[in-house]
């Protein structure tokens, strides 16, 4: 028996046709329409994803990075906002060069252990996201679950991500240095000397995200101190930082210094406390604080 193929049957057929193709090429046009990251950003994104896995990986993996989409109108911003700082929404700070310092949880979590969480966050979310900034979903996993972040990238920069910008990079000792005025074979009874010690946190894709410092200078002739100066410096992109540095010990045997540093990422606060001349920090952040003296002497 034959089998006819009837003008109906042909429509119905040319018409799935044209659905599947329509549909790919829909797919393939969304697809050509999504901003392009930098080539900085991607190896940004890169390195980071390389230390956070060497790190960390245990506590959680870094699977990818996916352009989503622009943010386009002011709705858009605030629904991102809203998405990012929401109850079930993952966040980590700590440095990941000492994993006994990482912490993972949500936003409520977070909410529910500092009652300022939400309200620090909002009040940075508001500046680091913006109409025309590019979204970016990061893919993550461990053992208990696999969720997404949401990450916002300006156009050479990535600006804000739960996991990426709230936490950093960090060695625990200082740099140190001492340098002296030679000029002259009695140097070690007149001239001066100098001591400073010097922190410094990274992103995590290298870059310098901020730093701390203290210095201490003597001035001094026939071995003896006539005068000490000092001077301190803390800087902190995309979190708080503060700096103190008073005289102990101005002249004599020696000079002395004593000195408060700390900064700190989004979710944290660092407080001076003029009393026992020292910083503290209060919240959920990542946080590096160096309270303490320099003698110096001839």
């Amino acid at each position: 028996m034959k089998k006819v193929i009837t003008a109906s049957a042909v429509l119905i057929l040319f018409s799935v046709l044209t659905i599947i193709g329509c549909k790919k090429q829909d797919q393939q046009t969304s697809d050509a329409n999504l901003p392009a990251l930098s080539q900085k950003v991607a190896n940004d994104f890169a390195t980071a994803k390389s230390n956070w896995n060497t790190h960390v990986g245990n506590l959680v993996t870094l699977k990818s990075f996916a352009v989503s989409g622009r943010i386009n109108t002011e709705a858009d911003r605030t629904a991102i906002i809203n998405k990012i700082s929401a109850d079930d929404a993952m966040a980590a700070y700590g440095n990941i060069l000492d994993e006994t310092t990482m912490h993972l949880s949500s936003i409520g979590e977070l909410q529910s252990q500092n009652a300022t969480t939400r309200k620090t966050m909002l009040s940075y979310l508001d500046k680091q996201v913006n109409v025309g900034d590019i979204v970016v979903n990061v893919q993550w996993e461990s053992a208990k679950k696999s969720f997404t972040s949401t990450c916002i990238v300006h156009d050479d920069a990535i600006a804000w991500d739960n996991l990426l910008t709230s936490t950093f990079m960090m060695d625990k000792s200082p740099s140190e240095e001492t340098t002296k005025n030679n000029s002259d074979e009695n140097a070690k009874m007149n001239g001066f000397k100098q001591d400073y010690k010097y922190w410094q946190t990274n992103w995590l894709w290298n870059s310098k995200r901020g730093e701390m410092q203290v210095i201490i200078k003597i001035n001094y002739t026939n071995g003896q101190v006539y005068s000490t100066d000092h001077s301190n410096y803390a800087y902190m992109a995309l979190g708080a930082a503060h700096s103190e540095s008073k005289i102990l010990k101005n002249s004599g045997s020696y000079g002395k210094v004593q000195y408060a540093l700390g900064v700190v990422t989004p979710f944290a606060t660092v407080t001076m406390n003029w009393g026992s001349f020292s910083v503290s920090v209060s919240g959920l952040g990542s946080s590096l604080v160096a309270n303490g003296t320099i003698t110096l002497a001839p």
